[in-house]
């Protein structure tokens, strides 16, 4: 019997793109599913898009539960109030600008079934512009042998991103967000998973992202200098603490 995976994502003011996040959805076969979507405040044409979003997710067997935020909280406190909300034994991350390429879901249930003991998974995406019109491979990576995903931050080079996913083999979920982060909340999100439990780079492309809208839920003014102050953190808490992550393996069908 398979497992409920849950989709998590949190908007604001993205209305316009809903249509397009939704049909990637629904091109998702593997069931059970749900969407826990967080509506951090937005006053433009999102509820209203939703109510229609609602009745195609309940014909395609999709479960559907939508948070409405009274004020703005932003993006780390919305993923934690989404991880509270999901039912799941399985979850990922989908930014409601972005896409799941068909079949995201259930190739990565498949890559955890045969994985029994990793907790959490990313894998490679395509970078588009913001009509999604390809433009590029992504710069999903696994770290160096014996090195982790921080480690590979201080030479300002991603690792994790998208398609985020996790379980609940992780061992304490309520460790993975910082309610006050409004960006670098994915890279937050990765250290304190590769601190926990074993990680996996699937490297194969299950997901669109969307490059060019400078009105991102997760943008400010300085976000390589938020990265940053996460990283040294980061570091500093894990000296102190002599904690010392699991190395990430990969994985390519």
């Amino acid at each position: 019997m398979n497992r409920l995976f849950s989709i998590l994502t949190s908007s604001h003011n993205y209305g316009r793109y809903l249509k397009g996040w939704a049909k990637s959805i629904l091109r998702q076969n593997y069931r059970p599913l749900e969407v826990v979507f967080v509506n951090d405040y937005s006053d433009d044409d999102t509820y209203e898009r939703l109510k229609i979003i609602r009745e195609q997710f309940a014909s395609a067997g999709i479960a559907f539960k939508e948070i409405n935020n009274p004020v703005r909280v932003h993006y780390g406190a919305c993923c934690k109030i989404a991880d509270e909300n999901a039912s799941g034994h399985y979850f990922g991350h989908l930014d409601s600008d972005d896409q799941l390429i068909e079949g995201a879901v259930e190739s990565v249930v498949n890559v955890y079934e045969k994985f029994i003991n990793v907790a959490y998974i990313y894998t490679q995406f395509n970078i588009c512009d913001i009509n999604m019109k390809y433009k590029k491979i992504g710069f999903s990576q696994a770290p160096p042998t014996g090195e982790c995903l921080a480690t590979l931050a201080r030479t300002k080079e991603h690792g994790l991103s998208h398609w985020r996913t996790y379980s609940k083999r992780v061992p304490d979920r309520s460790k993975l967000w910082r309610p006050d982060l409004r960006c670098a909340v994915d890279k937050y999100f990765a250290y304190r998973l590769e601190e926990q439990c074993q990680g996996l780079f699937y490297n194969k492309v299950c997901y669109n992202y969307r490059w060019g809208d400078k009105q991102a839920i997760s943008k400010t003014e300085r976000p390589m200098d938020y990265w940053k102050l996460v990283v040294d953190d980061t570091f500093r808490i894990r000296e102190m603490a002599g904690i010392k992550p699991i190395p990430i393996i990969t994985y390519k069908d």
